[in-house]
């Protein structure tokens, strides 16, 4: 029987391309194969040509009409896509022109 653990990660950024941008590459750090320090071995396919995936996840992410669709793209693009998430829920309020983001996600 497999151990599904809880994780949150929160934080409130200025409401702009360049703040989400350095948000969700933090977001990510945590996750070595994914932010590339684990080695090429974990580089998808469609990630060829950048340093990891999530520079290639970031790059596509970039091209959505909002910063919340530029966050959920990203998020969706990772966890998504990666079978040691077990689902996530990400929120994202405007408020005082900056963006209040709440990612919560399970892990096996």
């Amino acid at each position: 029987m497999s151990t599904i653990s809880l994780h949150h990660y929160a934080d409130v950024v200025n409401n702009n391309k360049e703040s989400v941008s350095d948000l969700l590459m933090d977001m990510a750090d945590f996750d070595l194969d994914f932010n590339g320090d684990n080695g090429e071995e974990y580089l998808r396919e469609e990630a060829e040509g950048y340093e990891s995936n999530a520079e290639y996840c970031l790059h596509v992410a970039k091209n959505e009409n909002s910063l919340s669709a530029m966050i959920e793209k990203f998020i969706h693009m990772w966890m998504g896509q990666d079978g040691y998430y077990y689902d996530y829920s990400i929120e994202v309020i405007e408020a005082d022109n900056k963006l209040f983001v709440s990612l919560v996600y399970l892990t096996r």
